[in-house]
């Protein structure tokens, strides 16, 4: 003790999507520009913006890439500061729903006219996208919508608009193929180590083991489809524990090494185990909260060993 669970890609979820942003057209080298996120009730996922904590900030980034390449780069959760000119937000409180490009900053430090007049240069030929997120501070962390948009000579409307539509997600997961792990019945004294073994996300990227901020474990009534209803699983759970992963590449679903519980459910009470005979559904789950795609790296389902 404790019983050794090592996530391997046998034992993962697979998952594969698409990402498409609709890019709106604005005119070029102009300042007046408008954003405007008064009809945006939902995120990507489908979800209501206080799925995630709801509407904190809106940040604008200006990309050296196109955005067909930003929307390739974030299905694939790459890192992506390399392609990034610059980025400046602005903070939402509720009482606002739209906003000048004058009223983003940098880091609270205002941007002068002069330098958003040059990320407005075509001659940049620079992409653009504006990041509802939940994260009051962090740009592109807990993003729940993004619009894309670029500049045209011929373009009217200097509003940009963030809506339900401004990003697409077309999805497939299967959690049917993956070999389940054993673990013993009412036994919540587990360590999962994602470190040892494991070296590709459920949808193929590079299993970066300190990006895993969060391990979740669910329990599903035994008829529930989780392939169909896969983004929904936070929310259909007839039972979720959660814990914070502060640092390192394993944890012990009980408690720590002070005794402190570590996943726990809405209550405050620590997960005991998977119960013996148990016919419903269970799900262990790594995830990256900081991550622009929030789809899971790694989904395996429990099953008590015989």
């Amino acid at each position: 003790m404790p019983f050794m669970v090592l996530a391997e890609e046998a034992n993962n979820m697979t998952f594969s999507s698409t990402i498409m942003l609709t890019e709106q057209k604005v005119p070029p080298s102009n300042t007046d520009l408008t954003f405007d996120w008064s009809a945006l009730t939902q995120d990507f996922l489908g979800h209501d913006l206080d799925f995630q904590g709801g509407l904190k900030a809106i940040a604008l980034v200006v990309w050296k890439i196109p955005s067909e390449e930003v929307a390739m780069h974030i299905n694939a959760n790459d890192p992506m500061e390399e392609f990034v000119l610059a980025s400046i937000q602005f903070a939402v409180d509720g009482s606002v729903t739209s906003a000048p490009l004058s009223a983003f900053t940098s880091f609270d430090a205002e941007v002068t006219e002069e330098e958003r007049l040059d990320y407005l240069d075509p001659a940049h030929g620079y992409s653009y996208t504006l990041m509802a997120q939940a994260h009051p501070t962090k740009i592109g962390q807990d993003v729940q919508m993004i619009q894309a948009f670029g500049l045209d000579e011929s373009a009217e409307s200097t509003t940009v608009s963030v809506t339900n539509e401004s990003t697409q997600l077309e999805w497939e997961a299967n959690l049917d193929l993956l070999t389940p792990t054993p673990v013993p019945a009412d036994q919540g004294n587990i360590t999962v180590d994602w470190y040892s073994s494991i070296a590709s996300t459920s949808y193929g990227a590079t299993f970066v083991p300190n990006q895993i901020t969060e391990v979740l474990v669910g329990r599903f009534p035994p008829e529930h489809d989780l392939n169909a209803e896969f983004l929904d699983i936070e929310l259909d759970a007839t039972e979720l524990w959660r814990g914070k992963v502060a640092a390192g590449s394993k944890l012990n679903l009980s408690a720590n090494s002070q005794g402190m519980p570590t996943l726990t459910d809405a209550e405050g009470a620590p997960f005991t185990g998977v119960p013996a005979g148990s016919t419903d559904q269970w799900l262990l789950g790594l995830i990256c909260t900081t991550c622009v795609n929030p789809t899971p790296w790694y989904i395996t389902r429990l099953e008590t060993c015989p």
